[in-house]
């Protein structure tokens, strides 16, 4: 049977749940600077700070944006909730635009008004690696090559941390500013945590102006999402899935209205919040061990899901009715780390391949993002076509460490045999 936690599974283990829950009840908060500069040798950067989550790494970054005059800044809706959020509540105008289907950065025309505006406006524009290719990121950096100083390009690289171009050049240090998620479920996981790359070295002195006003990470925070890393390796990291775990899957999907349904893809039914506490908050720092302690085996773990990736590539390449993300085996120059692989189902029949594989007890998830746009009141640059074809016909397959062959089998198995009956 599959076990579920081959696309939920926390990348700490037990062992590291239990440091951490010891750590932060009896670890005073101390400075501990460690984690922050083997990030530093590992990205080859020296300009790194931490941040408590990638949403305040974008929400800081955009505050200084718009106090230095950059007050608009275009991103594409589909992408994760709280990334608009940050620049809502950090004052910027939002501009959606929409998404090239083929590349997942933002659609060739948006782009070239993007670039006609930034002759005479001071503008940002988050770039979003969602499944970035070797060719598509040559191909936009060489778009945005003669770009003045009036556009500034920011990387969101919240699940792919680890991804390089060209052998040493790291996705969210190619361009301007680039922010990442050490999340709970992220590649590497300090449970909360992330990182800001920034090219501008007077952005130094607004975040430690900035850190200077933060609180230290509430504790009561941290050990109830540690608790909740329990509760998941529980129920979906082993056998306890098969007896008990699945039944709740198989509940959430009747209907797809009920509280177990909304926990389990909050995207599509967000909770807006009116206050932004949690960007008060400074990176916690007892968490640094466990942060190093990951950064070790994120390179084997990278090759791992690379492989994975690349199988599922292999095998969907030449299926007339589904879109896979180019993959060339040639990690000495791109190598992304894939934390799941999308694949586009071309027939709209995404719904109907999702219920088929659950009917063969395979979950793979409804959505990996949806289109923010239905969610606030911002403007947008033109139709986003593209954004909402991506949220009905985008899946979502698992390619974590702990995946095995048969698993990734049966998954390419089954999708291959719908297709023969569709």
């Amino acid at each position: 049977m599959f076990n579920i936690g081959s696309r939920v599974y926390s990348y700490n283990s037990f062992k590291d749940i239990l440091i951490t829950i010891y750590k932060t009840i009896f670890q005073r908060f101390e400075k501990n600077k460690k984690f922050k500069n083997n990030l530093k040798v590992f990205l080859d950067k020296e300009n790194i700070e931490l941040v408590s989550q990638a949403r305040v790494g974008c929400y800081l970054i955009a505050s200084y944006l718009k106090e230095n005059g950059f007050k608009k800044i275009y991103i594409c809706p589909f992408t994760n909730i709280d990334v608009i959020n940050a620049l809502k509540y950090s004052g910027c105008e939002v501009v959606f635009v929409d998404i090239g289907v083929e590349t997942g950065l933002p659609k060739k025309n948006d782009l070239t008004y993007i670039l006609n505006e930034a002759s005479y406006e001071k503008i940002g524009l988050i770039v979003t690696h969602l499944y970035s290719t070797q060719d598509n990121l040559e191909e936009f950096a060489e778009s945005v090559r003669g770009r003045n100083n009036n556009l500034l390009i920011i990387e969101d690289t919240a699940i792919c941390f680890g991804a390089k171009i060209n052998q040493n050049s790291f996705l969210g240090t190619l361009f301007d500013f680039g922010f990442y998620s050490f999340g709970q479920v992220k590649n590497l996981s300090t449970f909360f945590g992330g990182c800001i790359y920034y090219k501008d070295q007077n952005f130094k002195n607004y975040y430690d102006k900035a850190f200077a006003k933060k609180i230290q990470f509430p504790k009561t925070k941290i050990i109830s999402k540690i608790f909740f890393s329990l509760v998941m390796k529980c129920l979906f990291e082993n056998y306890i899935y098969n007896f008990f775990s699945v039944y709740l899957f198989k509940i959430s999907y009747y209907g797809k209205n009920n509280f177990l349904y909304k926990f389990f893809y909050r995207q599509k039914f967000p909770n807006i919040k009116k206050n932004f506490d949690e960007y008060s908050y400074k990176f916690p720092n007892y968490l640094d061990s466990i942060g190093s302690k990951q950064l070790e085996k994120i390179n084997s773990d990278i090759d791992t899901r690379f492989n994975k990736a690349l199988r599922y590539y292999n095998n969907f390449k030449n299926n007339e009715v589904v879109f896979v993300p180019e993959i060339i085996d040639k990690r000495n120059k791109f190598t992304n780390a894939y934390l799941e692989y999308p694949i586009i189902i071309k027939n709209n029949k995404k719904y109907e391949l999702l219920k088929f594989l659950r009917d063969r007890k395979i979950y793979l998830r409804d959505y990996w993002y949806i289109n923010n746009y239905k969610h606030f009141t911002f403007k947008k640059l033109n139709s986003l076509n593209n954004s909402n074809y991506l949220e009905k016909n985008l899946i979502c397959l698992p390619c974590n460490p702990r995946i095995n062959l048969k698993v990734q089998e049966k998954i390419i198995k089954n999708i291959n045999n719908f297709f023969e009956k569709n």
